[in-house]
């Protein structure tokens, strides 16, 4: 690893450690260069604000969740199993564990969860289109414009998500939302009941 990344993944490290001891908004970058171990020009080097090293946490998140949804796709042996795995991601992977120190309480942070949403839509996006197109072709989904029907439904559960995230937590009202949420997919896909176990 070449000295630039190892400052890079230093400061990363640093934010990190502190952001959860002391929340975003109450954290320096003098504090973090401190933790690192440099000096303030070199976070401005890699930086370009503090906001800026959070956006660099969430892309980082959103590719470990990426590897992670294309490995879990490999060992799928059907299309409704790869659908279930794309929808495991929607709302599996909502807060991504760097959000959890202290970020989620702090009204100024609505920005990290959009952007994480909006790299959310853009990583799945694509995958979950050949998904659809996938079973569309073998049968199993019937829908006309595999565009249209994929932005409805991914952008449709991300929002209702966010609207509802506080009932994610009550395993009673999670089963009613999942079981919600099935029929929904099931009109939207066309599926074929006989073929939902």
């Amino acid at each position: 690893m070449n000295q630039n990344k190892t400052k890079k993944t230093i400061l990363i490290n640093s934010a990190k450690t502190i952001f959860m001891e002391k929340g975003y908004s109450n954290t320096t970058v003098d504090e973090i260069c401190s933790l690192a171990g440099v000096a303030k020009g070199t976070f401005f080097y890699y930086f370009e604000t503090k906001r800026h090293i959070i956006l660099d946490m969430i892309k980082k998140e959103i590719f470990e969740i990426k590897n992670e949804f294309c490995k879990n796709l490999c060992y799928a042996n059907s299309t409704l199993e790869k659908l279930d795995i794309a929808l495991d991601i929607i709302f599996c992977s909502q807060n991504c564990s760097f959000i959890n120190f202290k970020l989620e309480v702090e009204d100024s942070m609505e920005w990290v969860q959009r952007t994480l949403f909006d790299l959310k839509i853009e990583m799945i996006m694509p995958i979950l289109y050949d998904i659809i197109i996938e079973g569309k072709k073998n049968g199993t989904f019937h829908v006309d414009d595999v565009e249209i029907t994929c932005s409805v439904l991914l952008n449709g559960l991300n929002a209702y998500y966010y609207a509802k995230q506080n009932a994610f937590k009550d395993p009673k009202l999670c089963k009613q939302i999942y079981k919600g949420i099935d029929e929904i997919i099931n009109k939207i896909l066309d599926i074929d009941t006989k073929l939902v176990s």
